[in-house]
């Protein structure tokens, strides 16, 4: 954790980051997506209140014949969202909780990727981009899995670039 306490500029962003997006914490969905934002809670909650079989994902429109099973992406995030329901009762604010610790680890896990290739300096420059941006900012308090899938892509990033043995060398590409 003592690399990013080295940089007061990303450590500050990130804290203010987090402070501004609170408020939003407690609202209902709102803006854009909002049947999305519903459908996800609603999966959510459906594990919570019916069956947590995360292979058969549950969505509150049901007619006729049908369970509420739903054809979707896998629920990965829906799942994490159902277990912290789990944990902390059920309260709509944790999903979107949950989207803004995938965002906040989204900020550190840029800085991290960005300093293995370019330096601190301009780690700090993207970190603070990346906190400022308009779409990242309105994703990241949404009860959607996008800030999920950025975090994992970051991650997978940081992975990659820690697999390379030396990294002023090209990576050898094996076809």
């Amino acid at each position: 954790m003592h690399w990013l306490m080295n940089s007061r500029i990303a450590a500050v962003s990130i804290i203010a980051f987090a402070l501004l997006q609170t408020p939003f914490l407690f609202t209902p969905p709102d803006h854009s997506h909002t049947w999305r934002q519903c459908d996800t809670a609603a999966i959510a909650r459906n594990y919570y209140e019916e069956d947590n079989q995360i292979f058969f994902p549950r969505i509150d429109v049901r007619g006729g014949e049908t369970d509420g099973v739903t054809g979707m992406e896998f629920p990965f995030y829906s799942y994490l969202v159902y277990l912290s329901y789990e944990i902390l009762g059920f309260h709509h604010g944790i999903g979107k909780g949950v989207s803004l610790v995938f965002a906040l680890a989204s900020l550190v896990l840029c800085r991290l990727w960005v300093r293995g290739i370019a330096g601190h300096m301009l780690a700090d420059v993207a970190t603070v981009t990346l906190a400022s941006s308009t779409l990242f900012f309105a994703y990241a308090s949404k009860t959607l899995p996008e800030m999920t899938a950025l975090c994992l892509h970051f991650a997978a990033l940081v992975c990659f670039q820690r697999a390379i043995p030396d990294t002023n060398t090209p990576p050898r590409c094996y076809l």
